[in-house]
């Protein structure tokens, strides 16, 4: 599964639905110019990227950041969480079976 740009959009949209005094910006991992966005004095700010940050810098600190994960790794630690995931499958290793 990819992570699309309209997928965020929509995550966007649905936090200004629930809390209109929240501006939201959805943004590229690229360095970024400030200068682009409107100013907001000292509104305190937040960055969630759900995966590791490559380019971006938030020129203020919070972040909140998702790590890269092997797939047997991710349902390893969905499996302890409790949550039912389906049984794996050895990759086949390119040979005959």
């Amino acid at each position: 599964m990819v992570n699309e740009r309209w997928d965020f959009e929509l995550v966007a949209d649905h936090v200004r639905e629930l809390a209109g005094d929240i501006s939201v910006d959805v943004l590229d991992d690229c360095p970024m110019d400030w200068r682009r966005l409107p100013p907001q004095g000292d509104a305190p700010m937040l960055t969630v990227s759900p995966g590791p940050r490559w380019h971006f810098r938030p020129h203020r600190r919070t972040v909140y950041q998702g790590v890269s994960l092997p797939k047997a790794e991710e349902y390893a630690r969905l499996g302890r969480a409790g949550v039912p995931i389906p049984p794996m499958e050895a990759p086949d290793s390119g040979g005959d079976p």
